[in-house]
């Protein structure tokens, strides 16, 4: 199997982006993903009429909430303890500080 370009490399040296908040971001979105899934698969398990897998699926949004809930706290510190960024909670956005 012929290797991808850039295989070895790290998210850092491809994306110029931190491994660990690339790594983050990427829990984050999945979890995200996860729970929007889940509602299709709660209408799978109902349609065979397997209560048992719907009502394990009807808990997997309040499990990927929770996942995206932590990934977003420690995203948030990582973020915060890195020069020039700080956290505007009232606009929820990152500001820049571009000279000091």
């Amino acid at each position: 199997m012929p290797s991808q370009p850039g295989a070895g490399a790290s998210v850092e040296q491809v994306t110029g982006t931190k491994d660990d908040i690339y790594h983050l971001v990427s829990v984050l979105s999945h979890a995200f993903q996860g729970a929007e899934t889940a509602q299709q698969y709660v209408q799978d398990a109902a349609q065979a009429g397997d209560q048992e897998l719907g009502l394990f699926f009807r808990e997997v949004p309040d499990w990927q909430q929770h996942l995206a809930t932590q990934a977003k706290t420690v995203l948030t510190q990582r973020l915060s303890a890195r020069d020039g960024r700080h956290w505007h909670q009232e606009a929820q956005i990152w500001n820049l500080t571009l000279m000091a």
